[in-house]
């Protein structure tokens, strides 16, 4: 008898004691870094495609070279003032390219500044809040225009959901800089991306979100009257390193490939390019 009470009372204690509560996933806002009027921002980013192939086709001949691109620029980006209608300013410290070609004849090379180095860009909200860039002072050439369209483009990116998030999920993002970069030699292009929070670790002393990019994208352009047509496949992974204490995007990594074809009359040209780009960010005042 004393056993059977002894029992009760041990089942008696334990029932007493409350469950261990489950643990709940963090979750983190992640949105867009809000740069302080004033503020400086530089921005460095580096562009490899070095080790790329070409084929060109004519009727029964082939012809096989290699070609590349490296591309380096340094911006410092600011906002002038605050309010309803803020002003973004650009300044293009540099603009570097450097190509390298060899097909049929000795390789040849030769570095380039941009169109952009040394000058001063503007930005202005338009009526559904995207960022539209202008030179100051003056119009731009059509050079100019092209690589304004290309900066408006990943200026306008849009990578974050309006809900908080935990390590694991995966959304939907719309890397507008890509399309364009597709766009260049078709009329349109689709772009599936996505973006997954990988992880939140302290990276140099901060916490920091490490999301993880899947992008794909294609794109054909066709001209049957005037037997011309082309296409474009680009395929990229990376990641992105937010600071969770600012939410500065402090670090963007894509690598992957991008490969053009085009076609007129009987002469087809392949180019298959490596692709790897990088993107830092720091505070400087």
């Amino acid at each position: 008898m004393r056993r059977v009470v002894s029992t009760l009372h041990v089942v008696a204690m334990a029932a007493a004691v409350p469950a261990a509560a489950e643990s709940v996933p963090a979750v983190y806002a992640l949105k867009s870094y809000a740069q302080g009027p004033g503020q400086i921002v530089r921005i460095e980013s580096f562009t490899d495609t070095r080790g790329g192939r070409m084929t060109v086709r004519r009727g029964a001949t082939e012809d096989r070279g290699r070609m590349g691109l490296r591309r380096e620029r340094h911006y410092e980006r600011r906002i002038l003032n605050d309010g309803t209608n803020v002003t973004l300013e650009y300044k293009v410290l540099k603009d570097e390219v450097g190509t390298s070609m060899k097909l049929d004849g000795p390789a040849a090379s030769q570095v380039t500044e941009s169109a952009l180095t040394g000058k001063v860009i503007l930005g202005f909200r338009d009526s559904v809040g995207r960022w539209r860039l202008f030179l100051k002072r003056r119009t731009a050439s059509n050079r100019q225009a092209a690589q304004l369209a290309e900066l408006e483009a990943y200026e306008n990116r849009s990578w974050f959901l309006d809900r908080p998030v935990k390590v694991g999920d995966t959304w939907t993002i719309d890397p507008a800089f890509v399309r364009h970069l597709s766009e260049r030699d078709v009329d349109f292009a689709e772009v599936a991306a996505t973006a997954t929070l990988k992880d939140v670790l302290v990276l140099d002393g901060e916490r920091t979100a490490v999301i993880g990019f899947n992008i794909r994208s294609q794109g054909a352009r066709r001209n049957p009257l005037a037997h011309r047509s082309s296409g474009v496949m680009v395929s990229l992974t990376g990641s992105l390193h937010v600071v969770l204490g600012t939410m500065l995007d402090k670090k963007l990594f894509l690598e992957g490939s991008f490969t053009t074809l085009a076609r007129e009359g009987d002469t087809s040209t392949t180019v298959e390019l490596p692709f790897k780009t990088e993107v830092v960010k720091t505070v400087v005042r």
